[in-house]
């Protein structure tokens, strides 16, 4: 129940997510279509104002210096004072004619329609329909007498007070940024959350298997402790038996023997997995207890004709000797116990890890499963000896990872 609510609250953040990013999305084309907007509407007053240069002999009275007086007072009626700061004319070949305002230009390529903003402001620029140029009811009635103007005008421009422009663009902008910094923000807490969900989740499941274990381990201890006592007294008695008897009475009470050793073992790995441990560290040579610890499996390892290879470099840590040397001997019981005949378990040790290697006879044990109380895939064995070589190494400070593909895996690391 409670997984299924944390996912479902994945869905909803990740939807919520999602929809952020929309709205970021929107606010930018929103924002971009306004500052367009504002440029294309102040373009248009400059266009405007060039517009009238194709109405009649403006442009040819703005280069007339008899009618400067008369060609100043139609700029006044004509353009806006507060909006357009210069107005230009230029010939073919670029060269500027008119320069109203005094203002002066940066280099720009002259064409047909253009918009560009400048240090000044912004500048169009348009091309003088010359068809136009003095064709108005004076032209018809004067045909240019009287004015002094040899130049072809072939473009106007117009220079524009684009502070207002800035002003929508600096507004536009910072509320932009504004919305991006908060779905940023927004962002981080989704994804904060959807950690912090993972992290809860994970910790109620380990809590979870560690109650659970801890009651296995109630029970392995009440268990081993009601067996152990009458398991020694038979055990006894029957290595008695076995000393007196002969011939096949013998045979059958040393075979029960064995299999009694064998559930001693049982036991005694229940009385492990349920009693609380404590470590006491001191500095030890891995390598050095390795050996020793193969050493102690060398008649198992001899029954299916297996070696055991230690290899690696001089790695001292800090660590309870006899846990550590548990450790080892279930590990590598494990690889033996694991690995078919005439093979080889390998032990390498480096100054961070030491690393069992075996290949795997029988069925491949899923990893994840690998290290579960009870969890085996071999005839024989309670499953607990990788439950408490987790334990051990947890309480050491130390990780434990496991693999089984072809070969069986596992790296103690420091």
């Amino acid at each position: 129940m409670e997984k299924r609510t944390a996912n479902k609250l994945k869905i909803l953040i990740a939807a919520a997510m999602v929809l952020n990013l929309l709205v970021v999305l929107a606010q930018m084309y929103n924002t971009a279509a306004t500052v367009k907007s504002a440029k294309n509407s102040l373009a248009l007053t400059g266009f405007a104002a060039l517009s009238t240069f194709e109405g009649g002999r403006r442009a040819m009275m703005a280069l007339d210096p008899d009618y400067s007086p008369r060609f100043k007072e139609i700029l006044k009626d004509t353009t806006d004072s507060s909006t357009i700061r210069s107005l230009y004319l230029f010939d073919e070949k670029g060269e500027m004619l008119l320069n109203s305002g005094d203002v002066d230009l940066p280099k720009v390529e002259l064409s047909k329609r253009l918009v560009v903003q400048t240090a000044e402001g912004l500048l169009v620029i348009k091309r003088i329909n010359q068809h136009h140029m003095g064709m108005g009811r004076m032209g018809r009635m004067h045909n240019y007498d009287g004015f002094n103007t040899p130049q072809t005008v072939a473009y106007g421009g117009a220079l524009l007070d684009s502070s207002g422009l800035e002003s929508i663009k600096a507004s536009q902008y910072g509320f932009l940024t504004g919305v991006v910094l908060l779905q940023i923000l927004l962002a981080a807490v989704f994804y904060y959350t959807i950690r912090f969900m993972r992290h809860s989740t994970e910790q109620s499941r380990q809590l979870e298997l560690a109650e659970r274990e801890a009651q296995m381990g109630k029970m392995s201890l009440v268990m081993a402790h009601e067996l152990k006592n009458p398991l020694s007294s038979v055990k006894g008695l029957i290595e008695f038996s076995a000393k007196k008897s002969e011939g096949a009475a013998k045979d059958i009470a040393e075979r029960c023997v064995d299999e009694l050793s064998r559930l001693d073992r049982i036991v005694n790995d229940f009385l492990t997995y349920g009693r609380d441990i404590s470590i006491e560290k001191t500095e030890v040579s891995l390598l050095e207890l390795t050996k020793k610890t193969a050493e102690l499996l060398t008649a198992d390892a001899a029954a299916k004709s297996i070696t055991i290879n230690v290899s690696g470099t001089e790695t001292r840590i800090k660590a309870d000797s006899p846990k550590m040397m548990q450790v080892l001997f279930n590990l590598l019981l494990n690889a033996v116990q694991a690995s078919p005949e005439n093979t080889s378990v390998s032990v390498v040790i480096s100054p961070h890890s030491l690393t069992v290697t075996n290949r795997i006879a029988g069925t491949v044990p899923e990893t994840e499963k690998i290290g579960t109380p009870f969890y085996t895939t071999k005839t024989v064995g309670t499953g607990l000896g990788i439950a408490i070589v987790k334990r051990i190494l947890t309480l050491h400070g130390f990780g434990l990872n496991l693999s089984a593909k072809d070969v069986f895996t596992a790296e103690i690391t420091f």
